[in-house]
């Protein structure tokens, strides 16, 4: 997972890039839009829907994980 320069094109919050079997898909972690990343990028349009709110939580924690390897293993309880 990495965060895009590309903002959200609902609340204008920066993407992440999430590879999930073999295929990468751009999400936003403060309002759940997301959609394919490579058609994002060609055609601007984020398409996929919108993400629940644990599936956000989730990706939270893994790019906090990745930012910050003390935050490893722990939950932010909400």
């Amino acid at each position: 997972m990495r965060i895009s320069s590309i903002l959200c094109p609902q609340c204008s919050t920066q993407l992440v890039c999430v590879v999930r079997a073999s295929k990468p898909y751009a999400a936003c972690l403060l309002c759940g839009l997301f959609g394919d990343f490579t058609k994002l990028i060609e055609s601007g349009e984020l398409l996929g829907g919108t993400l629940d709110v644990d599936e956000m939580r989730k990706l939270r924690d893994e790019l906090a994980a990745q930012l910050d390897p003390a935050h490893r293993g722990q939950s932010t309880g909400c």
